[in-house]
């Protein structure tokens, strides 16, 4: 299999040129035929021809910088709903989304949530309207125990 940095070297340019932001990438399948599952996002969303079209450069920049012999099946995809937050960057990637945030050290058991959407991400806390109260919250990373997205319905 191949190194991990020396495909993010390859991948991250690549996706820069498509708009998008790597996430994470995993590497599996087999010597004969690896498989690439990459994770990308941007600010907003990405839509399913944007993962195709990305998959597509991911291909040809693997195949140039790799070779040939045993080229990479490879799979682009938005990392879901339940991927984790938990810094400015994951936050500013779904800033006007709803998120969970479960806080450390708040309430009685030792631990508090808030359900809102995503205000801002600044340097030290994410800030959160409370679907609650239309209450502003910033929280910091620090104190962030879990936090997912959530969708519209949820």
């Amino acid at each position: 299999m191949h190194d991990k940095a020396a495909l993010e070297g390859v991948l991250s340019p690549v996706l820069a040129l498509c708009g998008l932001e790597l996430i994470r990438f995993t590497v599996g399948g087999s010597p004969r035929q690896p498989s690439l599952m990459v994770y990308v996002d941007r600010v907003g969303g990405v839509t399913v021809g944007e993962c195709v079209d990305a998959a597509k450069a991911l291909r040809r920049a693997i195949a140039a910088h790799f070779g040939s012999v045993r080229p990479f099946a490879v799979s682009v995809s938005s990392p879901g709903t339940d991927r984790p937050l938990g810094t400015q960057r994951d936050f500013a990637l779904i800033l006007g989304r709803r998120v969970a945030v479960r806080i450390e050290g708040e309430a009685d058991d030792g631990e508090s949530e808030i359900v809102g959407t995503v205000l801002r991400a600044d340097s030290e806390a994410v800030v959160v309207e409370s679907d609650a109260d239309g209450s502003e919250r910033g929280v910091p990373y620090s104190r962030i125990r879990t936090a997912k997205m959530r969708l519209p319905y949820e």
